[in-house]
C-alpha cells in the first residue's frame, strides 16, 4: 500500500485486526524486518509496517524534511486506518521518529516501545562518530560505513544462525542511495531531546535494551526513567543492537505482557 504527501511517497503493509501496532524500523532496513513479529501478532492485533522514506520503496519527495515531518507523515497514514489511539514499536532511529510522533501527538498514542533505542540527543562523542560517518559516504566509502555498521549491530553469528534474514537486510541495504543515508545522519544531529516530554506524559513506555549493546548506552536511559510507574526497562542478555531480531521469542514475550499488563490498568 502507498501513502503519499507533499513530502514523502511511503509504502506500507498491513495485517491483523485489533488494535494498531505501527513499526518503524531503523536506519538502512525496511519494513520486512518486521515480517516474523508482525505475522505472529497478527491473531490479536492490526499491524503497521512501513519502510520509512529513502529506505525499501518509500521516497523522499521533498529536501525540506527533518524527523518531525517524517513523524507527522507516519501519523497521517495511521489515521487513514483507525481513528483509535495506536502503540509505536521503534527500533534505532524507528524509536527516534516513534518519541517524535508521541510527544506531537499523546493522546493518540497507547504506548510507546524503544527497541535498542532511545528519546535522547546525541552526546558530543556521538555526534562526531556520526559527522565521521558521514565524511566516509562523502569520501566514496559508502560499503567500508555498511561493513562498520554490520559489526556494531549483531552478536556473533548472527549471519549464521539467520542466513535468510540477513540476506534480506543486504539486499536492502544494497537499494539504499549514500545521499539519503546521510540525510538522516544530518537529521539526527539536529533531533531534540523528548525525554523530558516523555517524562511528564502518562503515555505507558517500554524500553527492550541490549546489555551488549555497541550503540546505545542503556546506563543512561536507566538513570533518567527507572523508578517511574509508567516506564518499563527489560534487558536482553543475549544481543547486541537488535534484539527483537536476535531474541525475538524474548522479545514477543515480553512485548506481550507489556500490552497485556496495559488491559488489565
Amino acid at each position: 500500500m502507498i501513502y503519499t504527501d507533499n513530502d514523502f511517497h511511503i509504502n506500507y503493509n498491513i495485517i491483523g485486526k485489533g488494535d494498531t501496532i505501527l513499526f518503524i524500523h531503523g536506519l538502512m532496513d525496511c519494513s520486512e524486518v518486521w515480517d516474523s513479529i508482525s505475522e505472529k501478532l497478527s491473531q490479536l492485533y492490526q499491524c503497521i509496517t512501513v519502510d520509512l522514506p529513502g529506505h525499501g520503496y518509500s521516497k523522499f519527495l521533498s529536501n525540506h524534511c527533518n524527523l518531525n515531518t517524517i513523524a507527522q507523515s507516519l501519523y497521517k497514514l495511521v489515521r487513514k486506518e483507525t481513528d483509535a489511539p495506536f502503540h509505536i514499536v521503534g527500533h534505532s532511529l524507528g524509536g527516534y521518529i516513534g518519541a517524535s510522533i508521541s510527544t506531537q501527538y499523546q493522546k493518540d498514542i497507547a504506548s510507546m516501545v524503544f527497541v535498542n533505542s532511545h528519546p535522547f540527543t546525541d552526546n558530543e562523542s556521538k555526534k562526531k562518530f556520526r559527522q565521521k560517518e558521514i565524511n566516509l559516504i562523502m569520501n566514496g566509502k559508502y560499503q567500508l560505513l555498511k561493513d562498520i555498521m554490520h559489526k556494531t549491530r549483531f552478536v556473533d553469528g548472527f549471519t549464521i544462525n539467520f542466513p535468510d534474514l540477513y540476506k534480506k537486510i543486504h539486499k536492502y541495504q544494497n537499494m539504499l542511495l549514500p545521499d539519503n543515508i546521510v540525510k538522516y545522519q544530518k537529521m539526527m544531529l539536529l533531533r531534540n531531546n523528548l525525554s523530558i516530554n516523555l517524562l511528564t506524559s502518562d503515555i505507558p513506555l517500554l524500553f527492550c535494551l541490549s546489555k551488549s549493546d555497541k550503540q546505545v548506552d542503556y546506563k543512561l536511559i536507566t538513570n533518567a526513567f527507572s523508578g517511574n510507574k509508567h516506564v518499563n526497562i527489560h534487558f536482553f542478555e543475549q544481543s547486541n543492537h537488535t534484539c527483537f531480531l536476535e531474541e525475538q521469542s524474548q522479545f514477543l514475550y515480553v512485548f506481550q505482557q507489556f500490552i497485556k499488563n496495559l488491559s488489565s490498568i
